[in-house]
């Protein structure tokens, strides 16, 4: 379920050629059907891993940062 996008998205470029016929348009809607439903989830999904990844990696990043610098500091003064 989680790779549904990335599989219809295949399975349509690799599909092109030769004359639509009603069951390939009719596979398309479904295709682009599904995968209209699942993007909210994606979007969802991803937004929630950049809220955690905001709240657990950068805290760490910005205290190493601070750390280099300040060591920087130390080294010029001397």
């Amino acid at each position: 379920m989680k790779y549904y996008p990335a599989i219809i998205f295949v399975l349509f470029c690799t599909s092109c050629g030769g004359d639509a016929n009603e069951a390939d348009i009719r596979s398309f809607q479904i295709a682009d059907s599904l995968f209209q439903r699942h993007t909210s989830d994606y979007f969802k999904e991803a937004d929630s891993l950049c809220r955690q990844m905001n709240d657990t990696q950068l805290p760490y990043w910005v205290d190493s940062l601070l750390q280099q610098r300040r060591k920087e500091v130390e080294m010029l003064r001397k």
